[in-house]
């Protein structure tokens, strides 16, 4: 299942809809989010969802991703794009779900990270990205995304490790605040139709997907294309 297709054209993430078989009633809106688009593509994401009642969210309030989303609005401005932050939540508010870390749970998961990791993630990383996105075009950010999931590896070289106890930190530990969430909202019933959606990053959906259709018994019924931006 691919949720993001990248090509000499620019950038478009899949949008799924998946529903539940033992309960038809419960439809799940999948809506991978790029932290670095047209303010048509978030304007397109709203739209999907005006009609949901429930909206998973990410939205870290750990301090280093806030240090990665300044970085981020740097080099949107060099690419004449926007970030995230222009996609309006707070329009939604009596129904969002926060399936993140918030400060505490951030901390707690960064205390399982060795002096070692923490100098990576802090400083190696940091660098490395610097330089990445120093003369950072459109073209250049697209190609980004066509790589494999074992070239990204590579690249990650400095910043990841046999263990993964980075990526740990930075993935797993934050996918399974979804799946807790999830978890939560299947205990309930459902006389009637209810439409969840989950809005996180595009490098999430695979294991997000694999939990609903493994754990939760969903199946993938529709997809559309929403255009990020173009070359």
């Amino acid at each position: 299942m691919i949720f993001y297709e990248a090509t000499s054209f620019g950038l478009r993430v899949v949008t799924f809809q998946f529903v539940n078989k033992d309960n038809k009633n419960i439809k799940i809106r999948l809506l991978p989010m790029v932290h670095i688009g047209s303010e048509k593509y978030y304007k397109e994401v709203e739209k999907y969802l005006e009609d949901c009642d429930r909206i998973l969210f990410e939205g870290n309030g750990f301090k280093s991703w806030k240090i990665k989303m300044r970085n981020n609005e740097k080099t949107a401005r060099k690419l004449n794009l926007v970030t995230q932050k222009e996609l309006n939540l707070k329009q939604y508010k009596d129904k969002l779900i926060h399936a993140d870390f918030n400060q505490e749970s951030g901390k707690e998961a960064w205390k399982n990270l060795t002096i070692i990791d923490k100098i990576k993630y802090n400083i190696v990383f940091p660098i490395w990205t610097y330089f990445q996105d120093k003369n950072i075009t459109r073209s250049k950010f697209v190609k980004y995304f066509m790589k494999s999931v074992e070239d990204l590896d590579l690249i990650y070289g400095p910043y990841m490790d046999e263990k993964e106890r980075i990526k740990g930190f930075v993935d797993d530990s934050r996918e399974k605040k979804v799946f807790e969430e999830l978890d939560k909202i299947h205990k309930e019933k459902f006389d009637e139709e209810i439409q969840i959606a989950i809005v996180y990053g595009a490098g999430h959906m695979k294991a997000i997907s694999n939990y609903m259709m493994n754990k939760l018994n969903y199946k993938s019924r529709e997809a559309d294309f929403i255009e990020v931006f173009k070359i």
